[in-house]
């Protein structure tokens, strides 16, 4: 199904990969690792409750659920930026990291200064 969170049973889990991890990482607390999202599968009426609630087209297992509405690439949109985000943060603390400590005070002045003008 097009534009559809496609979730894959494989042994006590439920699995998205590529773009429906990223629509399910903006409606939960789910992790993406290696373009997979993973999730126990007795959280599955707790996912296709939020699914539901947010009008996202999903197939559990071969059985389809369709709204008139269809709000993935919606979320699509959302999860992409919120993990790029991620990643640029993560990066940017190592990259911080690196540095000499009168550098980081000169960056922190400066983050301050965008957060609190």
């Amino acid at each position: 199904m097009k534009e559809s969170i496609e979730l894959k049973s494989q042994g006590i889990f439920y699995n998205v990969y590529d773009k429906d991890a990223y629509v399910l990482y903006s409606i939960t607390d789910y992790k993406i690792t290696n373009g997979r999202l993973g999730f126990p599968k007795e959280k599955i009426d707790k996912v296709k409750k939020i699914l539901d609630d947010k009008s996202i087209n999903y197939s559990i297992d071969g059985i389809d659920k369709t709204f008139k509405k269809n709000n993935y690439n919606k979320y699509l949109k959302i999860g992409t930026k919120i993990y790029n985000s991620e990643i640029e943060r993560t990066n940017l603390l190592k990259n911080i990291k690196k540095l000499p400590y009168d550098k980081v005070l000169e960056i922190s002045k400066y983050v301050n200064y965008i957060i609190y003008k």
